[in-house]
């Protein structure tokens, strides 16, 4: 232990981040010759996209490269529909969404593209954000770490990610004028780590821009969020993209750093102007250049290829990811799994048991938003049960549906309470009553019209009476489990105690159906854990504590005052001691794990722990094991613990994996706002593993006896 606090002092010392990798020098030879042919306006021309989708046209001189929504799939046609992004971060399985990225760039390249908008990964601040299904999750390691796995098996196949929405734009309430006014160690610590993680292992060839301002600047005119960390920390050399519309003033636009407005299209006389301007000294002609360079960059990256759409390869990874990102949240009784040799009869009830939830049909907002996506079919849960059992073994008997433009409706319009009345009767004489509760893309969805100030969900509860409907139904069916379908955390308090198990299975894609009723009957174990925190009532979160001045803001044009600084997600539960109703991180399987063999021990570049977990069951199953870092005593400005890695495990009964995971002083320091620099204060500290933010297995305390910065 005395060599490893001692091994733990010199590396805090010596450390220094850094996200520069080596130079391609043939890029940068093809980026100057290019440079060398280009006129001051053929140079701003290439400022300015060429289209609604398209960035730049070919010429002789570079490759035309064109853009397609993300980023659960491409959204131009009959493509895979994957699970939601919250989804993916719910399997924590790097290796996994690697094979994703793979499969949406040769879906990109198919439609025509060579850049797909996404991931995204602005963090949930409050689980009422209109857009959480999008993101990945609460936790910036998390969210870092499965984006740059999905960026790097994006751009294996020549197509390019477009990493989003740089920065802070967490909520979709009055998203295009909102000024965020936040706390220099908050922004660094919480809301930039997870882009630094994904453009430091990603290396994403692009990113773009966000609408919102921060501190009174719009991002893309921000300085400092662009040139001062993107650009100089993170060391990002690409294009800096404008979310569609945000770009507000060319020579602010260009100064703050971003590259290219979009969406636009060839206007000569726009670009003597700026010519004009530059000539005059008004535009730094050193900072066209500089735009320019980074645009040619990702012209230069991408490569052409036909690609492939919607493969039944593809069509089995958007399964297998639902199956990974099922999250067992209860399970009192061994409610589950099924066994489907012995099921007789089953009541499937509820809105989201025939749902549909990508843009088959509907409108692009009634389905969510520019990451909506068209796949050819979609199996809905009732469909995968019924393939599964038999469609004679199942009594569909919805009780209500979904009614635009939110909420849901009994599903017979003229005799409502007889609908009702008929989902009881059918949970009554059925052994098993599976009720699809959640909410829809009518509810959780992207903001598409200007200065919207009501597209952020109002309260964390189940829209409707979809509550009394669980309870009338677990009143008469003891063996009543309940299966979420949506996209955020929702209150359950009235009815989680009264069903035998819980399953979430947030927007499971295409093939969601299918992977329900593998999980369900027991053929795959469910693989998720939760990417967010569950909490019991709205005002659990610290941002729902302190009023409409940091949730939603002011109104159009006005701030949004991120009082709430550090305390995201799982941070605040545990700073606070409040109880959630599930953790972050947390998930149940079919089978047991044992963890043993746990130890800590200083290595050439940091220091490394180490566990040994086994499966003790007599099911094959999957294990996610977390290392939490955090001060040995509790502080006032310092999180109990944060989240520094993780590894899935995939176990058959009787086997065993050791798990290493490697720290670095990073790993330990927190953003000081009186000195500008990242500190690791001199104390106690603790290196953990767990399988939740509250279930810690293994924990070893040391001391760090000397503070150390640096830059």
């Amino acid at each position: 232990m005395r060599r490893f606090l001692s091994l733990l002092s010199v590396f805090l010392f010596l450390w220094k981040p850094s996200a520069r990798g080596a130079v391609d020098l043939a890029l940068e030879s093809k980026v100057d010759a290019a440079l060398a042919k280009l006129s001051l306006e053929e140079k701003i021309a290439l400022l300015h996209g060429a289209g609604t989708m398209e960035l730049f046209r070919e010429t002789s001189l570079i490759p035309g490269v064109s853009a397609n929504d993300g980023p659960q799939g491409v959204r131009a046609g009959a493509f895979t529909a994957f699970p939601s992004a919250i989804a993916m971060a719910a399997t924590w399985d790097v290796p996994l969404l690697e094979k994703i990225g793979q499969a949406l760039g040769e879906e990109t390249l198919a439609s025509g593209a060579k850049m797909l908008l996404g991931p995204a990964i602005n963090l949930m601040r409050t689980p009422l954000g209109g857009r959480t299904y999008e993101y990945m999750g609460e936790d910036p390691r998390l969210a870092g770490r499965m984006a740059a796995a999905y960026i790097r098996g994006l751009q294996s196949t020549g197509a390019s990610s477009c990493l989003k929405h740089f920065a802070l734009n967490n909520q979709e309430s009055w998203r295009d004028s909102v000024s965020v006014e936040i706390g220099e160690r908050a922004l660094r610590e919480v809301y930039l780590e997870s882009f630094r993680i994904a453009i430091e292992e990603g290396k994403p060839w692009a990113v773009m821009n966000a609408y919102n301002r921060i501190r009174g600047e719009w991002c893309t005119a921000n300085a400092h969020l662009n040139r001062d960390i993107l650009y100089g920390v993170f060391g990002f050399d690409g294009a800096n993209v404008s979310d569609w519309g945000a770009w507000h003033d060319d020579k602010k636009a260009i100064e703050g750093g971003c590259t290219i407005e979009m969406p636009s299209s060839g206007d000569l006389e726009r670009d003597r102007k700026i010519a004009a301007r530059v000539r005059a000294g008004e535009i730094s002609e050193k900072l066209v250049t500089e735009a320019v360079r980074r645009n040619l960059r990702l012209a230069f990256r991408v490569k052409g290829s036909k690609g492939a759409a919607n493969t039944p390869e593809h069509q089995a990874l958007a399964r297998r990811l639902s199956v990974e990102s099922i999250v067992l949240l209860k399970n009192a009784g061994s409610a589950l799994p099924l066994d489907a040799t012995k099921v007789r009869r089953v009541a499937v009830i509820g809105p989201n048991a025939a749902a549909e939830h990508t843009i088959i049909s509907g409108t692009m907002l009634q389905k969510g938003g520019s990451g909506a996506v068209r796949p050819p079919y979609e199996i809905t849960p009732l469909q995968g049960l019924a393939k599964a059992l038999g469609e004679q073994r199942i009594d569909y008997a919805p009780g209500y549906v979904f009614a635009p433009p939110t909420g849901v409706a009994p599903a017979d319009f003229k005799n409502g309470p007889a609908a009702i009345e008929a989902a009881v009767a059918a949970a009554k004489s059925a052994e098993i009553a599976i009720v699809f509760a959640g909410t829809n893309h009518s509810i959780d969805h992207e903001a598409l019209k200007l200065h919207d100030p009501d597209v952020d969900k109002k309260d964390l509860e189940l829209p409707g009476p979809q509550g009394e409907l669980i309870r009338r139904v677990a009143a008469v069916n003891p063996r009543t489990i309940v299966v979420l379908i949506n996209g955020a955390p929702v209150r359950m308090e009235d009815w989680q105690d009264k069903v035998g198990a819980i399953v979430e299975a947030w927007y499971p894609g295409m093939e969601g159906g299918n992977a329900i009723a593998e999980v369900l009957l027991g053929a795959a174990d469910p693989g998720g854990r939760l990417p967010v925190t569950f909490g019991k009532n709205l005002t659990d979160w610290r941002v729902h504590q302190l009023g409409a001045e940091v949730f939603p803001g002011t109104g159009k044009g006005g701030d949004e005052k991120y009082d709430d600084g550090i305390w995201v997600g799982y941070r605040w539960f545990d700073h606070a001691g409040t109880e959630p109703r599930y953790p972050f991180g947390f998930g149940l399987s079919y089978t047991k794990f044992e963890f043993s063999n746990f130890a800590v021990a200083a290595s050439k570049d940091g220091w490394t722990a180490k566990a040994t977990v086994k499966n003790i069951g007599s099911r094959a199953g999957s294990e996610v094991v977390q290392l939490y870092t955090g001060p040995a005593d509790k502080l006032a400005d310092a999180p109990v613990r944060e989240l520094k890695a993780f590894q899935k495990l995939h176990l058959k009964p009787g086997m065993s994996q050791a798990v290493t995971f490697t720290l670095s002083p990073r790993d330990f320091a927190h953003w000081s706002e009186k000195t500008g620099d990242w500190r690791t204060p001199a104390g106690r500290y603790r290196i953990e593993i767990a399988t939740s933010s509250r279930d810690v297995k293994f924990q070893m305390v040391g001391d760090v006896r000397k503070e150390r910065s640096w830059r």
